[in-house]
Protein backbone atom coordinates (compact mmCIF):
# COMPACT_ATOMS: atom_id res chain seq x y z
CA UNK A 1 0.00 0.00 0.00
CA UNK A 2 1.49 3.28 -1.14
CA UNK A 3 1.98 6.12 1.02
CA UNK A 4 -0.88 8.85 0.62
CA UNK A 5 0.37 11.47 2.25
CA UNK A 6 3.97 13.07 3.80
CA UNK A 7 4.06 13.07 7.25
CA UNK A 8 3.25 17.02 8.68
CA UNK A 9 4.48 18.69 11.98
CA UNK A 10 0.68 18.55 13.22
CA UNK A 11 0.54 14.40 12.58
CA UNK A 12 2.98 14.37 15.92
CA UNK A 13 0.59 17.22 18.00
CA UNK A 14 -0.66 14.05 20.56
CA UNK A 15 3.39 13.28 21.19
CA UNK A 16 3.92 17.01 22.28
CA UNK A 17 0.16 17.13 24.41
CA UNK A 18 1.39 15.00 27.20
CA UNK A 19 3.88 16.49 30.29
CA UNK A 20 4.28 12.60 31.55
CA UNK A 21 7.91 11.28 30.90
CA UNK A 22 8.99 8.90 27.59
CA UNK A 23 9.78 5.62 28.47
CA UNK A 24 13.69 4.82 27.79
CA UNK A 25 13.31 3.66 24.02
CA UNK A 26 10.77 4.37 21.07
CA UNK A 27 11.37 1.39 18.50
CA UNK A 28 9.74 1.82 15.09
CA UNK A 29 9.54 -1.46 13.02
CA UNK A 30 8.40 -0.90 9.48
CA UNK A 31 8.39 -0.87 5.70
CA UNK A 32 10.76 1.82 3.82
CA UNK A 33 8.27 4.10 2.60
CA UNK A 34 7.22 5.48 5.74
CA UNK A 35 10.46 6.36 7.35
CA UNK A 36 11.49 8.99 5.07
CA UNK A 37 14.30 11.44 6.83
CA UNK A 38 12.14 14.73 7.18
CA UNK A 39 9.59 12.79 9.13
CA UNK A 40 12.07 10.77 11.33
CA UNK A 41 13.69 14.44 11.77
CA UNK A 42 10.01 15.81 12.79
CA UNK A 43 9.90 13.02 15.25
CA UNK A 44 12.92 13.15 16.42
CA UNK A 45 12.16 16.88 17.06
CA UNK A 46 9.00 16.86 18.69
CA UNK A 47 10.37 13.78 21.54
CA UNK A 48 13.17 15.95 21.72
CA UNK A 49 11.22 18.72 23.11
CA UNK A 50 9.19 15.87 25.26
CA UNK A 51 12.34 14.86 26.85
CA UNK A 52 13.86 17.81 27.95
CA UNK A 53 17.67 18.33 27.71
CA UNK A 54 18.41 14.91 27.90
CA UNK A 55 19.95 14.00 24.47
CA UNK A 56 17.44 12.43 21.91
CA UNK A 57 20.21 9.62 20.02
CA UNK A 58 18.37 7.95 16.96
CA UNK A 59 19.68 5.04 14.26
CA UNK A 60 17.87 3.79 11.47
CA UNK A 61 18.44 0.11 10.59
CA UNK A 62 17.29 -1.92 7.16
CA UNK A 63 17.11 -5.38 8.34
CA UNK A 64 16.11 -6.30 4.34
CA UNK A 65 19.76 -5.29 4.11
CA UNK A 66 21.15 -7.44 6.51
CA UNK A 67 22.27 -11.11 5.39
CA UNK A 68 23.37 -12.86 7.74
CA UNK A 69 20.85 -14.73 10.58
CA UNK A 70 20.89 -12.67 13.88
CA UNK A 71 23.35 -9.91 12.81
CA UNK A 72 20.37 -6.91 12.93
CA UNK A 73 19.53 -8.39 15.85
CA UNK A 74 22.40 -8.34 17.90
CA UNK A 75 23.22 -4.72 16.08
CA UNK A 76 20.17 -3.49 17.34
CA UNK A 77 20.16 -4.35 20.84
CA UNK A 78 23.80 -2.99 20.87
CA UNK A 79 22.32 0.36 19.84
CA UNK A 80 19.45 0.05 22.23
CA UNK A 81 22.09 -0.27 25.32
CA UNK A 82 24.08 2.31 23.45
CA UNK A 83 21.75 4.99 24.20
CA UNK A 84 19.61 5.55 21.46
CA UNK A 85 16.23 6.82 22.38
CA UNK A 86 14.48 6.19 18.88
CA UNK A 87 15.38 3.11 16.63
CA UNK A 88 14.01 2.24 13.53
CA UNK A 89 14.23 -1.11 11.61
CA UNK A 90 12.98 -0.21 7.87
CA UNK A 91 11.54 -3.17 5.79
CA UNK A 92 10.96 -5.62 8.29
CA UNK A 93 8.87 -7.63 6.77
CA UNK A 94 11.28 -7.91 3.59
CA UNK A 95 13.88 -9.62 6.14
CA UNK A 96 14.53 -13.41 5.96
CA UNK A 97 12.25 -15.21 8.13
CA UNK A 98 14.59 -16.36 10.36
CA UNK A 99 16.16 -13.09 10.65
CA UNK A 100 13.25 -11.77 11.92
CA UNK A 101 12.35 -14.76 14.15
CA UNK A 102 15.68 -14.34 15.80
CA UNK A 103 15.45 -10.73 16.14
CA UNK A 104 12.40 -11.43 17.94
CA UNK A 105 14.10 -14.22 20.22
CA UNK A 106 16.94 -11.96 20.98
CA UNK A 107 14.73 -9.08 21.90
CA UNK A 108 11.98 -10.57 23.72
CA UNK A 109 14.84 -12.27 25.94
CA UNK A 110 16.90 -8.87 26.51
CA UNK A 111 16.70 -7.29 30.03
CA UNK A 112 15.91 -3.58 28.66
CA UNK A 113 16.83 -0.68 31.26
CA UNK A 114 13.48 0.84 32.43
CA UNK A 115 10.77 0.20 29.86
CA UNK A 116 10.51 -0.05 26.12
CA UNK A 117 7.61 0.78 23.34
CA UNK A 118 7.90 -1.27 20.54
CA UNK A 119 5.62 -0.39 17.69
CA UNK A 120 5.37 -3.31 14.79
CA UNK A 121 3.59 -1.21 11.92
CA UNK A 122 2.36 -3.33 9.25
CA UNK A 123 0.43 -2.71 5.81
CA UNK A 124 -1.92 -5.22 6.00
CA UNK A 125 -2.59 -7.68 8.60
CA UNK A 126 -2.34 -10.77 6.98
CA UNK A 127 1.08 -9.98 5.32
CA UNK A 128 2.27 -9.38 8.98
CA UNK A 129 5.24 -11.60 9.89
CA UNK A 130 4.03 -14.97 11.85
CA UNK A 131 6.70 -14.33 14.43
CA UNK A 132 5.28 -11.16 15.84
CA UNK A 133 1.98 -12.93 17.18
CA UNK A 134 5.07 -15.13 19.72
CA UNK A 135 6.17 -11.70 20.79
CA UNK A 136 4.53 -11.70 24.67
CA UNK A 137 6.19 -8.94 27.02
CA UNK A 138 6.83 -5.71 24.87
CA UNK A 139 4.11 -3.14 24.04
CA UNK A 140 2.77 -3.70 20.30
CA UNK A 141 1.06 -1.56 18.31
CA UNK A 142 -2.42 -2.21 16.92
CA UNK A 143 -2.16 -3.05 12.96
CA UNK A 144 -3.22 -0.62 10.79
CA UNK A 145 -2.61 0.65 7.03
CA UNK A 146 -0.19 2.87 6.43
CA UNK A 147 -1.11 6.17 7.20
CA UNK A 148 0.76 9.67 8.41
CA UNK A 149 -2.11 9.53 11.10
CA UNK A 150 -0.52 6.49 12.68
CA UNK A 151 2.16 7.99 14.61
CA UNK A 152 -0.50 10.11 16.63
CA UNK A 153 -1.65 6.41 18.20
CA UNK A 154 1.58 6.14 19.30
CA UNK A 155 1.73 9.53 20.73
CA UNK A 156 -1.07 8.06 22.43
CA UNK A 157 0.48 5.11 23.56
CA UNK A 158 4.08 6.32 24.97
CA UNK A 159 3.28 6.44 28.43
CA UNK A 160 1.39 3.05 28.48
CA UNK A 161 2.20 0.08 30.43
CA UNK A 162 2.67 -3.40 28.73
CA UNK A 163 -0.02 -3.68 26.47
CA UNK A 164 -0.67 -6.09 23.67
CA UNK A 165 -3.27 -6.32 20.94
CA UNK A 166 -5.01 -9.13 18.97
CA UNK A 167 -5.33 -8.90 15.59
CA UNK A 168 -9.24 -8.54 16.19
CA UNK A 169 -8.90 -5.30 17.61
CA UNK A 170 -7.93 -3.19 14.64
CA UNK A 171 -11.34 -4.40 12.56
CA UNK A 172 -13.52 -3.51 15.57
CA UNK A 173 -11.79 -0.01 16.11
CA UNK A 174 -12.05 0.70 12.12
CA UNK A 175 -15.96 -0.18 12.53
CA UNK A 176 -16.17 2.84 14.97
CA UNK A 177 -15.10 4.90 12.37
CA UNK A 178 -17.77 3.75 10.01
CA UNK A 179 -15.70 1.44 7.86
CA UNK A 180 -17.12 -1.69 6.92
CA UNK A 181 -14.49 -3.58 5.31
CA UNK A 182 -10.76 -2.83 7.51
CA UNK A 183 -7.84 -3.20 5.07
CA UNK A 184 -9.21 -1.82 2.10
CA UNK A 185 -6.70 0.86 0.00
CA UNK A 186 -9.08 3.39 0.43
CA UNK A 187 -8.93 3.26 4.13
CA UNK A 188 -9.54 6.90 5.86
CA UNK A 189 -8.03 7.29 9.12
CA UNK A 190 -9.83 9.45 11.43
CA UNK A 191 -7.02 10.36 14.00
CA UNK A 192 -9.27 12.09 16.67
CA UNK A 193 -11.64 9.50 16.89
CA UNK A 194 -8.98 6.59 16.94
CA UNK A 195 -6.93 8.58 19.94
CA UNK A 196 -10.22 8.86 21.83
CA UNK A 197 -10.96 4.85 21.47
CA UNK A 198 -7.19 4.09 22.29
CA UNK A 199 -7.57 6.75 25.52
CA UNK A 200 -10.63 5.04 26.94
CA UNK A 201 -8.95 1.59 26.25
CA UNK A 202 -5.84 2.89 28.02
CA UNK A 203 -7.78 3.70 30.89
CA UNK A 204 -9.14 0.52 31.22
CA UNK A 205 -5.97 -1.26 31.37
CA UNK A 206 -4.12 0.92 33.19
CA UNK A 207 -2.28 -0.84 36.32
CA UNK A 208 -3.24 -4.19 35.23
CA UNK A 209 0.23 -4.72 34.53
CA UNK A 210 0.38 -6.95 31.24
CA UNK A 211 -2.57 -7.08 29.50
CA UNK A 212 -4.19 -8.62 26.22
CA UNK A 213 -6.42 -6.05 24.44
CA UNK A 214 -8.53 -8.21 22.55
CA UNK A 215 -12.46 -8.16 21.07
CA UNK A 216 -13.89 -8.68 24.64
CA UNK A 217 -12.25 -6.41 26.44
CA UNK A 218 -13.10 -4.14 23.02
CA UNK A 219 -16.72 -4.79 23.35
CA UNK A 220 -16.77 -4.19 27.21
CA UNK A 221 -15.00 -1.02 27.65
CA UNK A 222 -16.33 0.47 23.98
CA UNK A 223 -18.72 -0.90 23.23
CA UNK A 224 -20.00 -2.45 19.74
CA UNK A 225 -19.28 0.84 17.86
CA UNK A 226 -22.23 2.04 15.47
CA UNK A 227 -20.75 4.21 12.38
CA UNK A 228 -21.16 7.74 12.93
CA UNK A 229 -24.05 8.99 11.39
CA UNK A 230 -23.15 12.21 9.79
CA UNK A 231 -25.98 12.19 7.80
CA UNK A 232 -28.40 12.26 10.23
CA UNK A 233 -26.91 15.04 11.82
CA UNK A 234 -26.79 17.43 8.57
CA UNK A 235 -30.36 16.19 8.30
CA UNK A 236 -31.40 17.17 11.53
CA UNK A 237 -29.60 20.78 11.20
CA UNK A 238 -31.43 21.16 7.78
CA UNK A 239 -34.59 20.52 9.55
CA UNK A 240 -33.68 22.75 11.88
CA UNK A 241 -34.57 20.37 14.89
CA UNK A 242 -32.03 21.39 18.06
CA UNK A 243 -33.06 19.01 20.24
CA UNK A 244 -32.30 16.59 18.10
CA UNK A 245 -29.13 17.82 16.40
CA UNK A 246 -28.13 18.74 20.08
CA UNK A 247 -28.08 15.06 21.22
CA UNK A 248 -26.40 13.89 18.00
CA UNK A 249 -24.14 16.45 18.91
CA UNK A 250 -23.66 14.56 22.41
CA UNK A 251 -23.23 11.45 20.73
CA UNK A 252 -20.59 12.29 18.84
CA UNK A 253 -18.97 13.72 21.42
CA UNK A 254 -19.40 11.35 24.67
CA UNK A 255 -20.21 8.10 23.06
CA UNK A 256 -18.37 7.96 19.16
CA UNK A 257 -15.28 9.49 21.06
CA UNK A 258 -14.93 12.15 18.38
CA UNK A 259 -13.32 15.53 19.08
CA UNK A 260 -15.32 19.01 18.79
CA UNK A 261 -12.18 19.87 16.28
CA UNK A 262 -13.31 16.70 14.14
CA UNK A 263 -17.12 17.13 14.18
CA UNK A 264 -16.29 20.75 12.61
CA UNK A 265 -13.88 18.81 9.73
CA UNK A 266 -17.00 16.05 9.32
CA UNK A 267 -19.16 18.55 8.79
CA UNK A 268 -17.22 21.07 6.54
CA UNK A 269 -16.30 18.05 4.35
CA UNK A 270 -19.82 17.11 4.40
CA UNK A 271 -21.95 20.68 3.68
CA UNK A 272 -18.38 21.17 1.13
CA UNK A 273 -19.55 18.10 -1.06
CA UNK A 274 -23.50 19.47 -1.31
CA UNK A 275 -22.74 22.55 -2.07
CA UNK A 276 -20.64 21.06 -5.24
CA UNK A 277 -23.05 18.86 -5.60
CA UNK A 278 -26.27 21.25 -5.46
CA UNK A 279 -24.29 23.67 -8.14
CA UNK A 280 -23.17 20.56 -10.90
CA UNK A 281 -27.45 19.46 -10.49
CA UNK A 282 -28.18 22.91 -10.96
CA UNK A 283 -26.80 22.94 -14.81
CA UNK A 284 -29.09 20.33 -15.41
CA UNK A 285 -32.60 19.51 -16.69
CA UNK A 286 -34.64 20.01 -13.84
CA UNK A 287 -36.12 16.37 -14.74
CA UNK A 288 -33.01 14.52 -15.19
CA UNK A 289 -32.36 15.41 -11.40
CA UNK A 290 -35.46 14.80 -10.34
CA UNK A 291 -35.19 11.50 -11.84
CA UNK A 292 -31.69 11.20 -10.11
CA UNK A 293 -33.67 12.54 -6.76
CA UNK A 294 -36.72 9.44 -6.89
CA UNK A 295 -34.09 6.68 -7.64
CA UNK A 296 -31.84 7.64 -4.04
CA UNK A 297 -34.94 7.62 -2.53
CA UNK A 298 -35.89 4.16 -3.73
CA UNK A 299 -31.81 3.41 -2.26
CA UNK A 300 -32.90 4.56 0.75
CA UNK A 301 -36.59 2.99 1.23
CA UNK A 302 -35.10 -0.15 0.18
CA UNK A 303 -35.15 -2.79 3.31
CA UNK A 304 -33.71 -5.95 1.70
CA UNK A 305 -30.28 -6.01 0.82
CA UNK A 306 -30.77 -7.60 -2.50
CA UNK A 307 -33.28 -4.48 -3.45
CA UNK A 308 -30.93 -2.05 -2.36
CA UNK A 309 -28.37 -3.63 -4.42
CA UNK A 310 -30.28 -3.14 -7.47
CA UNK A 311 -31.94 0.22 -6.66
CA UNK A 312 -27.98 1.24 -6.03
CA UNK A 313 -27.03 0.12 -9.49
CA UNK A 314 -30.33 1.57 -11.18
CA UNK A 315 -28.94 5.04 -9.14
CA UNK A 316 -25.36 4.92 -10.30
CA UNK A 317 -26.23 3.77 -14.00
CA UNK A 318 -28.25 7.31 -13.94
CA UNK A 319 -25.47 9.26 -11.90
CA UNK A 320 -23.05 8.16 -14.81
CA UNK A 321 -25.69 9.59 -17.60
CA UNK A 322 -26.22 12.90 -16.02
CA UNK A 323 -22.74 14.31 -17.11
CA UNK A 324 -18.81 14.59 -16.09
CA UNK A 325 -19.68 17.65 -13.81
CA UNK A 326 -21.92 15.66 -11.43
CA UNK A 327 -19.27 12.98 -11.11
CA UNK A 328 -16.74 15.09 -10.66
CA UNK A 329 -19.10 16.95 -7.46
CA UNK A 330 -19.36 12.91 -6.41
CA UNK A 331 -16.43 11.53 -7.40
CA UNK A 332 -14.94 11.58 -3.29
CA UNK A 333 -18.39 9.85 -1.95
CA UNK A 334 -18.40 6.37 -1.41
CA UNK A 335 -21.38 4.52 -3.16
CA UNK A 336 -23.28 3.65 0.25
CA UNK A 337 -22.94 7.71 0.76
CA UNK A 338 -24.34 8.96 -2.76
CA UNK A 339 -28.17 7.86 -2.36
CA UNK A 340 -28.05 10.83 1.12
CA UNK A 341 -25.77 13.22 -0.51
CA UNK A 342 -28.27 13.77 -3.66
CA UNK A 343 -31.53 14.23 -1.34
CA UNK A 344 -29.59 16.18 1.08
CA UNK A 345 -28.33 18.06 -2.02
CA UNK A 346 -32.15 18.50 -3.17
CA UNK A 347 -33.32 19.51 0.32
CA UNK A 348 -30.89 22.37 0.79
CA UNK A 349 -30.65 25.48 -1.33
CA UNK A 350 -27.19 26.97 -2.06
CA UNK A 351 -27.53 30.01 0.00
CA UNK A 352 -28.37 27.74 2.96
CA UNK A 353 -25.43 25.78 2.27
CA UNK A 354 -23.31 28.57 1.72
CA UNK A 355 -24.16 30.02 5.26
CA UNK A 356 -23.03 26.82 6.97
CA UNK A 357 -20.23 26.47 5.27
CA UNK A 358 -19.00 30.17 6.26
CA UNK A 359 -20.45 29.38 9.94
CA UNK A 360 -18.20 26.38 10.31
CA UNK A 361 -14.98 27.92 8.59
CA UNK A 362 -15.42 30.76 10.96
CA UNK A 363 -15.75 28.22 13.94
CA UNK A 364 -12.95 26.19 12.92
CA UNK A 365 -10.78 28.91 12.88
CA UNK A 366 -11.90 30.52 16.37
CA UNK A 367 -11.71 26.26 17.78
CA UNK A 368 -8.02 26.45 16.63
CA UNK A 369 -6.94 29.57 18.50
CA UNK A 370 -7.68 27.85 21.92
CA UNK A 371 -9.33 30.40 23.21
CA UNK A 372 -12.81 28.99 23.42
CA UNK A 373 -14.04 25.96 25.33
CA UNK A 374 -14.34 23.47 22.50
CA UNK A 375 -17.52 21.94 23.17
CA UNK A 376 -19.44 24.62 24.26
CA UNK A 377 -18.94 26.15 21.43
CA UNK A 378 -19.65 23.15 18.66
CA UNK A 379 -22.74 22.86 20.98
CA UNK A 380 -23.76 25.90 20.79
CA UNK A 381 -22.92 26.50 17.04
CA UNK A 382 -25.47 23.65 16.23
CA UNK A 383 -28.21 25.17 18.46
CA UNK A 384 -27.53 28.55 16.43
CA UNK A 385 -27.75 26.79 12.95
Amino acid sequence: MAVTSALKPQDFRTLLARPQPLPPVILLVGPEPYFKEEALGQLADSLQKRAGSEPLNRVVLDSAAVELEGIFATHLTASLFGGEKLVVLRNFDKAKAADRKSFLKSLGQCQFPGSIHLAILSEDIKSAPPELKELKPLVVAFWVPWQSELLAWIGQQLTRRSVRASAGVAPMLYRMHGKAVPWKSDLEVDVHRLAAAIERLGRHVAGRGNVTVDEAVVTAVLGRGEPPDVFRLVELIGRRDRPAAQRAVRHFLEEVGESPLGLIALLLDRFGKLLRLNAAASNLAPSAWQDAVRKAKAVEAASRSDAKKQAGAALTSCLTSLGEELQQALQDAKDYQKPSLVLQAERYSPPELVDRLTALVELDRKLKTGAADERAEVELFVARI
